[in-house]
């Protein structure tokens, strides 16, 4: 059994911006209608978009770089407390 089909209702765009962004990306000028409906103006944020841009996320061991030493200060800080056994 087939499922149901989407149909795709394009709203209408200035074809002649399309077809420049087109040409000057190497996409299809229907995507890049479809872009300048969702708002990319610009070419720049186009690539960006579809391609990502050179550094898009932050550096996620940034957080123990910079904090890893206050921690280990911190523990290494706190006195050791003595059991009356004498036992730590």
């Amino acid at each position: 059994m087939l499922g149901k089909q989407k149909i795709w209702d394009i709203q209408e765009y200035n074809r002649e911006k399309a077809g420049f962004y087109a040409a000057e990306l190497g996409i299809s000028s229907l995507v890049t209608g479809i872009l300048l409906e969702r708002g990319f103006n610009d070419v720049d944020s186009m690539r960006e978009f579809l391609y990502g841009s050179k550094e898009p996320f932050h550096n996620p061991f940034l957080f123990i770089i910079l904090l890893l030493p206050r921690a280990i200060r911190s523990v290494t800080s706190v006195p050791r407390r003595r059991t009356p056994s004498g036992v730590c």
